[in-house]
């Protein structure tokens, strides 16, 4: 039996109900704004235009099949960047035009592009990098010559 004026044991437990969702509600309105707000999630300029494109981007891609082009990429922590071109012969590729997009997959606004100069080496092509942030970065090489072109992807971790 309780006294007068006082309350029942317990009386607050319905409480801690109601502060446990009060609290869930609070952290998702948290993670909810920061999801909307940290990040655009576009992860390609153009996509309508691209998408209609998208038979020239499959020839390109068997265009540059049939060159027979082989690349070998390096790519050293410290930012060293070079890649070897040789053609379906095996002969190294003297005269190309090479451009490395460096990408960052999680930061859209430390991008930048570079050009690869011509190096001791017939065929090869390097530069050195000064990365702002270390992390994953994604390398576009194109690289290109009297009408012919060839596209590589790779990633590359930095220290």
């Amino acid at each position: 039996m309780a006294i007068a004026g006082s309350r029942e044991p317990g009386w607050w437990y319905p409480w801690l109900f109601v502060g446990g969702l009060g609290i869930v509600v609070i952290v998702n309105g948290f993670l909810t704004y920061f999801a909307v707000n940290s990040w655009t999630g576009l992860s390609t300029e153009d996509h309508y235009a691209k998408g209609l494109a998208f038979n020239q981007t499959l020839d390109a891609k068997r265009q540059q099949g049939e060159l027979g082009w082989k690349v070998d990429f390096n790519f050293n922590p410290d930012g060293n960047l070079s890649v070897h071109f040789t053609g379906k012969d095996g002969a190294p590729l003297d005269g190309l035009m090479v451009m490395a997009r460096m990408y960052r997959p999680s930061q859209d606004d430390v991008d930048y592009d570079v050009g690869l100069k011509t190096g001791a080496i017939a065929g090869t092509y390097s530069t050195k990098l000064q990365l702002p942030l270390p992390g994953l970065w994604e390398v576009h090489i194109s690289a290109r010559r009297d009408g012919d072109a060839f596209r590589l992807r790779r990633r590359v971790q930095v220290l």
